[in-house]
């Protein structure tokens, strides 16, 4: 899906492009950073259906536009200091701190339609019932681990999913689930030389950037 948003390749068979065959003979660095920026803008489905225990997705004017979520999610990257480890609860503060809201639901009527198990006790429109860790917070989760992580922009530390979060168990639905997704395993992440490189300014002119600009040595 990735090299398909970047346009390296289409078809069932995933034949390359011209711009595919091009970048063979790049820089891997900047062809990850491009598949990373082409995703943000054109990624081929909502990560947000990853999260296949919250049902109701598939209903009309339910979800609201994923690029716009995908956007915010990269954004919050930033937050992420070079070379620390941030607990994962750590950046779903930092981005709420910082405004930064992946809202997922198009409306609160859309949001009534989102639940666990049973439609109308289980809907994530009740009060309180809509926790931001649940639906935005999975979402960024579900970004960083199939995407950022794939390209290599950040390092993650990862354990079993069943059981290692418990924020979901007191909403309606919960008992029976042993997680509320696969991403409850991710517990913190570290942003990589590659993903600084990759959430720069993309330079006007090859050949005279800066040292700190340089790509970093990305193995083939």
């Amino acid at each position: 899906m990735l090299i398909q948003a970047g346009g390296l390749a289409d078809g069932n068979r995933l034949q390359l492009t011209p711009r595919g065959r091009s970048a063979l003979s790049k820089e891997p660095a900047d062809v990850l950073r491009l598949l990373w920026r082409r995703w943000i803008k054109n990624g081929v489905i909502d990560e947000f259906s990853r999260i296949e225990a919250v049902k109701g997705q598939r209903s009309t004017n339910v979800l609201s536009a994923a690029g716009r979520r995908r956007a915010t999610t990269a954004d919050s990257l930033r937050l992420l200091p070079a070379g620390e480890w941030v607990e994962v609860d750590d950046l779903f503060a930092r981005m709420q701190n910082a405004g930064m809201e992946p809202t997922v639901h198009r409306s609160e009527r859309g949001l009534w339609k989102l639940y666990l198990e049973d439609p109308q006790y289980g809907s994530f429109g009740y009060d309180a019932a809509h926790k931001w860790e649940l639906l935005e917070g999975r979402y960024v989760l579900a970004v960083l681990f199939e995407y950022a992580a794939t390209l290599g922009l950040i390092d993650v530390r990862y354990i079993e999913p069943d059981g290692a979060r418990t924020d979901f168990r007191d909403h309606w639905g919960a008992d029976w689930l042993p997680r509320l997704s696969r991403y409850d395993g991710l517990q913190a992440l570290r942003i990589t030389a590659l993903g600084q490189y990759c959430l720069g300014p993309v330079p006007s002119l090859e050949g005279h950037l800066p040292l700190a600009a340089q790509p970093p040595r990305v193995p083939r």
